[in-house]
């Protein structure tokens, strides 16, 4: 019995969270580009390119500090 409210309460989240998903995208979609940060990939890539990619999540993961500036 217990098995079946577990499957009810995880198909109520689902909606909640593709509600949530949704508003975050369509909040991203409205945020303007910074037009002077990104001057130099708006030049290289095009607006329409740069557009695409702020809509982007990206998840890195287990790559012993790769991406840490060194000063």
């Amino acid at each position: 019995m217990s098995g079946a409210g577990a499957a009810g309460a995880g198909a109520a989240a689902a909606p909640a969270a593709a509600a949530a998903t949704a508003a975050a995208a369509a909040a991203a979609a409205a945020a303007p580009i910074d037009t002077d940060l990104y001057s130099r990939q708006i030049g290289t890539l095009g607006m329409d390119t740069m557009k695409k990619l702020v809509q982007l999540k990206v998840l890195v993961s287990g790559l012993n500090g790769v991406g840490a500036e060194c000063g």
